[in-house]
């Protein structure tokens, strides 16, 4: 198992950082050394530079965190850079490998800095100009914030860049052009989502421009818009590929089809008019087509129908606002529209925290998802629902182990991953109720997971046991 914590830090986790390799203690992911701090030189990696971001492998740093393959690379851009200059410019990634670190009998594949790089530290706006007032960027250049940078070849695919040097090589897709500067796309060509001019085809079909062109030939029933940005003629609808369609009973989906012959509203209904910007009180929106129902008792699970004669909320209760959700004091009732009142049998729920009838113990804060854990240094309380900080008298959760209170509360034990339960190295044993791993010695061999080791051999807690009858 690999246990993972600050590099150049004690087991008992940032707050403790050693002397000679100290500092980087903002970042939880190189490997936990052991009891003592080793030497400096006991590390095949430095500590990695602070950031804030998760091991996520869409970050562009990823520093310390777990890899797969000793001497494997990925392009990276320091975290401490401005992302949005990333190939900016004259601006690169550089890259980061995958390297061991081995400290005692610990070892974990880690990435290594990130190294080679030129970001705006080493080259302010990355080589590009500052935007004029109010003017657009030159031709071949591109607008990042409030700079104009040249085209790089990871921008090949924008029509801006079309033909600019670091595209010579890289072409463009297949079927389209550069836009012409200042003009439309030519007849039977739409202007794709990078800027380019490309063929009508399968993939343009749903371009107005693209309308009857080539491949882009309208289906029995239905023919090209006349005015690509207006709407079709009574009795029609307008399909995914822009045409005009007329309705029949396979299309009563389409809100435009209500009220056709062939598509009547459902008894009791009415067809949502464009003027309607929802249905009236006491009626629900149904179907795709957005007909308006009267609310029945069989309809009290439409949001919408909250309130009605026939759906009213129970008592004490109030209808939910979609919206802007319950106000503090009460929460959200098993049918997700109502707004009830916390009382006693509600405090496990996160609405109802620090409410009048469900308080916190003093100098925590509630936390509003309780699927998420506390932050470093802070444990849930009993209910679920609060983020109270590790004291001396907390250390028995897992959560505070190793934080400033807690470093020293049991000798000769390490912590486990933060908030998990992992197993521990041959030699340990886990305490479950305080999330760490601690040395077997003589007086622990009753946990099974030391009867393994020499420290145990031929204790009473490890032998056999013997039923009667079942021989020796």
């Amino acid at each position: 198992m690999t246990l993972f914590a600050v590099a150049g830090c004690c087991t008992q986790g940032c707050q403790a950082c050693c002397p000679n390799n100290g500092g980087g203690c903002s970042m939880a992911r190189s490997p936990v050394q052991g009891p003592s701090c080793p030497a400096a030189d006991d590390l095949a990696l430095p500590a990695p530079p602070d950031f804030d971001t998760s091991c996520d492998p869409a970050n562009g740093d990823l520093a310390g965190c777990p890899c797969d393959a000793v001497g494997a690379s990925r392009p990276c851009f320091p975290s401490g850079a401005d992302p949005a200059l990333r190939h900016a410019g004259a601006c690169h990634d550089g890259t980061q490998d995958c390297v061991m670190v081995k400290v005692d009998e610990f070892s974990a594949l880690v990435f290594s800095a990130c190294t080679g790089a030129v970001t705006d530290h080493e080259l302010p706006h990355c080589g590009c100009q500052v935007q004029p007032d109010g003017g657009p960027c030159a031709p071949l250049t591109l607008p990042i914030g409030s700079l104009c940078c040249g085209c790089t070849n990871h921008d090949c695919a924008l029509g801006a860049c079309c033909g600019a040097a670091a595209c010579v090589d890289a072409g463009v897709a297949a079927g389209c052009l550069c836009p012409p500067v200042g003009g439309a796309c030519a007849a039977g060509s739409f202007l794709a989502a990078g800027g380019l001019c490309c063929a009508c085809g399968a993939a343009g079909c749903s371009d107005p421009a693209c309308c009857g062109a080539g491949a882009c030939t309208p289906p029995n029933g239905c023919h090209c818009k006349s005015d690509p940005t207006g709407t079709c003629a009574m009795g029609e609808y307008t399909s995914s590929d822009g045409y005009c369609c007329s309705c029949d009973n396979g299309s009563c989906d389409a809100p435009e089809c209500c009220g056709t012959a062939a598509c009547p509203p459902a008894p009791g209904c009415r067809c949502r008019s464009a003027a309607d910007a929802a249905c009236p009180a006491g009626q629900f929106s149904s179907g795709a087509a957005g007909n308006c129902c009267p609310c029945g008792a069989a309809d009290c699970s439409q949001p919408a129908c909250c309130g009605a004669a026939s759906c009213p909320p129970p008592s004490g209760c109030t209808c939910k606002d979609p919206q802007t959700g319950c106000p503090k004091g009460t929460h959200t009732d098993s049918t997700n529209h109502h707004c009830c009142p916390c009382d006693r049998s509600a405090c496990g729920d996160p609405e109802c925290c620090d409410a009048p009838a469900c308080p916190i113990t003093s100098g925590c804060a509630c936390k509003r998802d309780r699927s998420q854990p506390c932050p470093l240094g802070e444990f849930t309380d009993d209910t679920g629902t609060g983020c109270c900080p590790c004291s001396a008298t907390t250390c028995d959760r897992p959560e505070c182990c190793g934080t400033a209170a807690c470093t020293n509360d049991k000798p000769g034990c390490t912590c486990t991953l933060r908030r998990t339960l992992d197993r521990c190295a041959i030699g340990d044993f886990m305490d479950f109720a305080a999330g760490r791993c601690c040395a077997c010695t003589a007086d622990r061999c009753s946990n099974h997971e030391c009867c393994r080791t020499t420290v145990c051999v031929g204790a009473v807690e490890c032998l056999p046991v013997v039923e009667p009858g079942c021989g020796p």
